[in-house]
């Protein structure tokens, strides 16, 4: 079994996850055939689908809607047969894709698209979502108890924060907040590191790229950090951006695109392909000319709530091309990921949009942001049933802690936030010029 170390030994043996031999499985596919790759993502679909015919009152009624046309019918064409869902479906009919009886915690995503999604990860599916993190992270050099720093967001709540620090010293990770990001606190995070000596970055490709132009601006070295990767994830990592990030640090970049509900879907190997996952399959929905289409993605170990021909709002497309790489996964571009935008301030400050998305969570069902002015900002809300004036002043004080007092900030209640054009759910619009 892989080693992972023995504070990630002891953490996998308590939640009862077998993230080791998970590993194993992982690693031994890498050195197998384009062929093998297939049938095994077939076996894990036939099983997965089993499960949710049987355990899933969605799946249940989808199936007697969708008979294959013979007992030969292969995995990939039942599945093609199955509907579509995405989380404002899984949200609004979580009862029914709940299998109770796996062994599961309740996870959140960011809340990036305006509206935060809750759903049950079941352990068996974490396992594998770790161990295919650790693989492909492998493909780089980087150790399951390899350093890290983290530029990414940070819990805005006093026992939130005390957990996430309490975590992030346990894991060997560092953690500068891509909502706090000025001067002084990225000359306190480049000395850290200094002393942290992580031997890789995980962070969102625009707070990376604030980072690195303040190390310059502040005169200071990054490269004598260490680091020798730079993994960005999140949102769509720009050509400029990678190019001053490796300038800056001297890191090889990697760009990861996945997300919480399934995991990463593909990576970036050292011959700067992106390879689909063998822990999902992806699928291209009504691909142009191209071969750019919607992307659908069935995360093959998900059993508490199976993810199946779940659409993640993003364009790309799917390649049979080989890579010098040498390994049996199908290549992958993105054309349109998920970008976040910066909020500028009345001091001239930038902070990093998810603010909203941390401070908003638990209280809205859904929002969307309109910075109108260098100094006002719109926020449209559809409220959770407590709202009230005293938590609407509460998220307005915590916004200001960021934004500065001199942010005007202007809340209107609404009962329904409309997508963009595009069918994608912006919750953050920029209209400074």
């Amino acid at each position: 079994m892989t080693d992972l170390g023995t504070k990630l030994e002891l953490i996998y043996r308590l939640r009862g996850e077998k993230v080791g031999s998970a590993i194993d499985e992982l690693k031994g596919l890498e050195k197998t055939d384009r062929q093998s790759v297939v049938s095994y993502k077939e076996e894990k679909l036939r099983r997965l689908m089993d499960f949710a015919e049987k355990e899933c009152q969605f799946y249940r009624a989808a199936a007697e809607n969708t008979k294959p046309a013979s007992n030969s019918t292969s995995a990939f064409e039942k599945l093609n047969r199955l509907p579509a869902t995405d989380k404002w479906i899984i949200k609004k009919h979580l009862p029914d894709f709940i299998c109770a009886r796996m062994r599961a915690s309740w996870r959140s995503t960011s809340g990036t698209t305006g509206t935060p999604f809750v759903f049950k990860k079941d352990r068996h599916a974490s396992a594998y979502m770790d161990a295919m993190m650790y693989c492909a992270y492998n493909w780089h050099g980087i150790a399951p108890w390899s350093r890290q720093a983290r530029i990414w967001g940070s819990s805005v709540g006093i026992r939130g924060k005390l957990v996430q620090k309490a975590k992030d010293r346990l894991l060997g990770r560092r953690r500068l907040s891509a909502f706090e990001m000025d001067a002084h606190n990225c000359r306190r995070f480049f000395y850290l590191l200094l002393r942290h000596r992580p031997f890789y970055f995980y962070c969102y490709p625009n707070a990376m790229y604030q980072f690195v132009l303040s190390l310059e601006r502040l005169g200071l070295d990054g490269r004598q950090i260490g680091a020798a990767v730079v993994i960005c994830t999140g949102e769509v990592l720009f050509p400029h951006q990678k190019e001053k990030i490796e300038q800056v640090t001297g890191c090889r970049v990697v760009n990861e695109y996945g997300s919480t509900e399934n995991g990463i879907i593909a990576f970036e190997c050292e011959y700067g392909t992106m390879h689909v996952l063998p822990t999902v399959h992806v699928d291209i929905i009504d691909p142009d000319s191209d071969g750019f289409g919607e992307i659908s993605v069935t995360e093959l170990n998900s059993r508490s709530v199976p993810f199946i021909n779940y659409k993640i709002g993003d364009m790309g497309r799917v390649l049979d091309s080989g890579c010098k790489c040498g390994r049996p996964f199908e290549a992958f571009e993105i054309k349109e990921g998920r970008v976040n935008d910066l909020i500028v301030c009345p001091s001239g400050k930038k902070v990093y949009a998810a603010i909203l998305a941390y401070v908003l969570k638990g209280h809205t069902a859904q929002f969307k942001v309109f910075q109108e002015k260098r100094d006002l900002i719109n926020i449209y809300i559809v409220p959770e049933t407590d709202y009230n004036p005293q938590i609407e002043k509460k998220i307005r004080m915590k916004l200001q802690n960021y934004l500065g007092n001199k942010m005007n900030i202007k809340f209107t209640p609404v009962d329904n936030i409309a997508p963009e054009n595009s069918g994608k759910r912006r919750y953050f619009v920029s209209r400074i010029i």
